[in-house]
């Protein structure tokens, strides 16, 4: 209610009952699609769906593990499709960890804006452990790490070309990120840079869809 009072449970839009209701109903139809895939899939699916619950319990308390548990589960489709498809390539981990870096980096960002409201739930978060400042380098460090394996794809050949532009974009939007956060760290600031990163993320996305299904 205090960091996000939007949301459409703090908003009471919804109850917490059929919040509940949806996300088992949900949970099911994830694990029953996983098994019609192959094991390996129901395998992933479960554990995933244990640290998502593990995660709401006590993960999200705990700073770092918490944040660690998000990021992953913002990596883990990428694997999950490379498996399906019968093709774990560089390209497939690459794409994997550029997901884990930057959701790291925003995941601790997040925690800047949401120090109020986590003070109050106990949360110990990396701004309140460490403060405001090292979260921002902390999280900088990820996203300039995530920037940094980008080229993994181009240095190796595994993206077109034609795709480089919208990659190096991508890439300059989340560095304007870390400009922006650098230079002010505030709530405010920290909430626009959140969403920022998660539209490099979405570009990001689209340019290696679009380099996997579009050949010229």
């Amino acid at each position: 209610k205090v960091n996000q009072p939007e949301r459409p449970l703090p908003k009471q839009l919804i109850s917490v009952n059929f919040a509940l209701s949806l996300s088992l109903i949900l949970l099911l139809i994830g694990l029953t699609s996983s098994l019609l895939i192959s094991y390996s899939h129901i395998i992933i699916t479960v554990i995933f769906s244990f640290l998502s619950w593990f995660y709401n319990i006590w993960g999200k308390k705990q700073g770092l593990i918490g944040n660690s548990i998000v990021a992953s589960s913002m990596s883990i489709p990428f694997i999950f499709g490379g498996i399906i498809t019968g093709n774990i390539s560089l390209l497939v981990w690459s794409i994997s960890l550029i997901a884990f870096l930057s959701g790291m980096g925003r995941e601790i960002i997040k925690t800047i804006a949401d120090v109020e409201g986590d003070q109050i739930k106990g949360v110990k978060s990396i701004s309140i452990q460490f403060g405001s400042r090292n979260a921002m380098l902390i999280a900088c460090i990820f996203i300039v790490s995530s920037i940094i394996v980008s080229f993994i794809p181009v240095y190796f050949d595994l993206i077109q070309i034609y795709y480089v532009p919208l990659l190096l974009l991508t890439d300059l939007i989340l560095l304007y990120s870390v400009f922006i956060i650098s230079k002010n760290y505030s709530k405010s600031e920290s909430l626009k840079v959140k969403k920022l990163i998660l539209y490099a993320m979405l570009f990001g996305l689209i340019t290696f869809l679009a380099n996997s299904m579009i050949v010229w």
